[in-house]
């Protein structure tokens, strides 16, 4: 089929890119390793390696995304699409965002109803405006007709999260797992 199609993950990951562009992200290539250290360190928290990151962009390019300043990276923004047979494994605590599984992921044709906001991290205070600018531009923009989820790793994640994009619990009030439905309109910053 030669037709495009606007809602594979392909193109998804098209929009996704021309979303982050403007705001200086690029896709994540060999300083990877430099903006993972960066996540794991601003998050406080442990993230996928490098490889499990590797992965993820090979199947999708939008995978990482990183904002570098004098050559290095100051912000990353982390997005995986999913298929909706991903849903139950996310709210039971299945999914391993440490080592998402290739298979698990939307591949270039396959068509995305779930996207996992895999990470989101920012140096400075410009570099955090950026990355939550990035990701209300594909909550309410490039991905705004899916259901979206994070698990959040600090206080201000999941103030950003529930505040700027529309998220809530997405089981347990005690549980770090958000949802936010598909939204089916712009909403202003």
């Amino acid at each position: 089929m030669s037709r495009f199609d606007e809602n594979t993950a392909q193109a998804r990951a098209i929009a996704m890119l021309a979303a982050g562009a403007d705001l200086g992200f690029t896709p994540a290539a060999e300083d990877a390793p430099a903006a993972l250290a960066l996540a794991a360190r601003l998050m406080d928290c442990r993230v996928a390696c490098a490889a499990a990151v590797s992965a993820a962009v090979e199947l999708q390019p939008a995978a990482a995304m990183v904002l570098r300043q004098l050559g290095k990276p100051v912000g990353v923004v982390a997005t995986l699409l999913l298929g909706e047979d991903q849903r139950s494994a996310l709210i039971s605590g299945a999914f391993d965002g440490l080592a998402p599984r290739a298979d698990r992921l939307c591949g270039p044709r396959d068509t995305p109803s779930i996207y996992y906001i895999w990470g989101v991290a920012g140096e400075s205070r410009a570099a955090k405006w950026a990355a939550m600018e990035l990701c209300r531009r594909f909550r309410y923009g490039a991905l705004a007709d899916l259901t979206a989820f994070t698990r959040v790793a600090t206080a201000d994640g999941r103030r950003a999260a529930v505040t700027r994009l529309g998220f809530v619990p997405a089981g347990r009030t005690d549980d770090n797992l958000l949802i936010s439905p598909p939204a089916v309109e712009r909403r202003a910053a």
